[in-house]
């Protein structure tokens, strides 16, 4: 190991040398192999890569940069934070069924409320594209009616998600009824926070 290790050390170095964005994703990559327990500069190296990764489209490079970012970051909520950006990025990868082991992940490791319903949240986002729509309004009103108006925005993205949900299972009623209070809810915020709201609301 301890020879494999320093291998992974001499190549990322010589791609350390190199220009160009898969040479900076590739030494992050040998720098994470060269790693035995946490790093948390190394990490961010990780994180890093993935950020560029994913401006260039380049999901699937972005979620495995990530995951072995987290791997290596200690537990605590930089780590959850890290495995829920992973969770975000294996569905826009298109690899659904990678979020959720990502998402069982980050609740076990935090009891930090704020993190909790995040993911949770995300958790409904998978269920929305996995075939469980009615699962993912009910829960998703659920966590609405627990964020109240503390986090309004945040409980109006639910209820306007979960309007969209109900209108897709065929339940116009309690789409309508949801789509209006997550209007309502944001009556006072900005013309670009309405308008995906209101754009619900006129559409249930």
């Amino acid at each position: 190991p301890g020879r494999k290790r320093a291998a992974h050390r001499a190549l990322a170095a010589v791609h350390g040398r190199r220009d160009g964005p898969s040479a900076a994703e590739r030494r992050a990559f040998h720098l994470a192999a060269a790693t035995s327990g946490t790093d948390e500069d190394v990490a961010a190296q990780l994180a890093a890569s993935a950020h560029h990764a994913a401006e260039r489209n380049n999901h699937v490079t972005a979620l495995a940069l990530l995951e072995r970012a987290a791997r290596l970051t200690p537990t605590g909520p930089a780590r959850t934070q890290l495995l829920l950006e992973a969770a975000v990025t294996a569905q826009t990868a298109g690899a659904v069924a990678a979020a959720t082991p990502l998402i069982d992940m980050a609740l076990v490791e935090t009891d930090d409320p704020a993190l909790i319903t995040a993911a949770r949240h995300l958790q409904c986002r998978v269920q929305m594209w996995s075939g469980q729509p009615t699962e993912a309004r009910d829960e998703l009103l659920h966590l609405a009616d627990l964020s109240g108006t503390e986090h309004s925005a945040q409980a109006a993205a639910m209820r306007s998600q979960a309007a969209l949900l109900s209108l897709t299972v065929g339940d116009q009623q309690l789409g309508l009824a949801a789509a209006g209070q997550a209007a309502a809810y944001t009556a006072d915020r900005s013309p670009a926070e309405r308008m995906p709201l209101a754009l619900v609301h006129a559409l249930a």
